[in-house]
């Protein structure tokens, strides 16, 4: 039971960014599990300091974190180890790796009846295809994800499908098709409580308005931003 109860608590001082705190809590929630013989719990307890490593920016010890899981999870939990090796990947541009693990997520996703789960690994998958400049596909795995999330009534996913969008007119240098993209990515979260989701869209946003040229907007955004973040 402590274990559980620290793991909560870690799980709550990593979403707040006390990642130190959070990093000390889950480690011990880690040991009580393994002293407990319960070795879902500790596994969990792993996963979660995988995600606190990705909030640190330590992605390669995040990996190692989640490597623990890959090896003792069942496939509903291994999807979300998946997505998570996949955008630690994508930090360290290791785009091969994070398209590898991404479309394993996605397939293990629809095999076992996970349509939220699809959604986000086709939203992260879009954006490791834009890196490596498959434009026409990430946009196709933006829709399918964006069907989903309308289903699901998921407006922070949505906001994030939409903002694939709008990056991938803007590689595409569709300037005024990647503004009405980003624009909806900011009316999905519209009246949500949501700093930090709101804090990146609009800096995606005003970095596409600077490229754009419309230099007022862009530094109307991103000072949005800012004082978001």
């Amino acid at each position: 039971a402590r274990a559980k109860a620290l793991r909560g608590l870690g799980v709550v001082e990593s979403k707040l960014g006390n990642y130190s705190k959070a990093q000390e809590l889950l480690e011990r929630s880690a040991t009580d599990s393994m002293a407990a013989m319960d070795q879902k719990g500790m596994l969990l307890a792993h996963m979660e300091l995988g995600n606190v490593f990705i909030g640190r920016g330590m992605y390669q010890e995040a990996i190692g974190h989640f490597s623990k899981c890959a090896a003792g999870f069942g496939p509903v939990e291994l999807t979300n180890v998946y997505v998570n090796m996949g955008i630690a990947c994508a930090h360290l541009d290791k785009v091969d790796e994070a398209k590898l693990h991404l479309e394993n997520a996605v397939r293990l996703a629809g095999e076992t009846g996970q349509p939220r789960a699809t959604a986000y690994a086709l939203t992260s998958l879009s954006e490791v295809l834009l890196k490596g400049g498959e434009v026409e596909l990430a946009k196709e795995h933006c829709f399918g994800a964006l069907e989903v999330f309308s289903e699901i009534d998921d407006r922070l996913g949505a906001s994030a499908a939409y903002a694939n969008l709008g990056m991938a007119e803007r590689l595409g240098g569709n300037m005024q098709g990647s503004e009405e993209y980003y624009t909806e990515s900011l009316r999905a979260i519209e009246g949500m409580d949501v700093p930090w989701s709101a804090g990146v869209r609009k800096m995606e946003f005003g970095a596409m308005l600077a490229e754009k040229g419309d230099r007022a907007r862009a530094e109307r955004m991103l000072t949005e931003s800012r004082k978001l973040f």
